[in-house]
C-alpha cells in the first residue's frame, strides 16, 4: 500500500514537474499528471471499492469533501484499509416449540397469548386470577 502511495506521488511530481514547460514534452506530460494526481487524491476510494468495503460510499463521500485536507485523506484511507468486524448473529432457541404451545393460553380480555400461569396480562393489565 505504501509502496502505491509513493509510486503515485513520484509520479505526479515528476509529471507536473515536466509538464510546467512549453515544450512538447510538457504536453504529453500534462494528461500523466492529471490522471496521476486523481488517482492518488481517489486512492482511499478506489482502494475501498477494490476491498468490497461496506461503507464504500460514506468512504467516498469523505474522500471528495475532505480529501484535500491531509486529515481528511489520511482519515479516509485509514477507514478503507481497515477491515470492519463482522457481527454474527446469535440466535437463542427457548424451551421445545411443542412445550411452548402447550404452556401458553389465549387472553380472554384481549385474545394474546400468554403464559398458562400468569395471573395478569402482559398485553392488556386484565387480573386473570378469578
Amino acid at each position: 500500500m505504501f509502496a502505491k502511495i509513493l509510486a503515485l506521488a513520484v509520479v505526479s511530481i515528476f509529471s507536473f514537474a515536466v509538464a510546467s514547460g512549453t515544450n512538447m514534452a510538457a504536453m504529453l506530460m500534462l494528461p500523466v499528471f492529471v490522471i496521476a494526481s486523481l488517482w492518488l487524491y481517489f486512492l482511499p476510494s478506489i482502494e475501498a471499492y477494490r476491498r468490497k468495503h461496506e461503507n464504500t460510499q460514506s468512504i467516498l463521500i469523505v474522500n471528495l469533501f475532505f480529501g484535500w485536507t491531509l486529515i481528511g485523506w489520511v482519515f479516509s484511507l485509514v477507514w478503507a484499509i481497515k477491515n470492519p468486524s463482522k457481527v454474527t448473529p446469535v440466535v437463542a432457541s427457548i424451551g421445545d416449540e411443542n412445550n411452548d404451545a402447550e404452556q401458553l393460553k389465549v387472553c380472554p380480555f384481549c385474545a394474546e397469548l400468554i403464559k398458562r400461569s400468569a395471573i395478569k396480562c402482559k398485553h392488556c393489565g386484565s387480573d386473570l386470577s378469578s
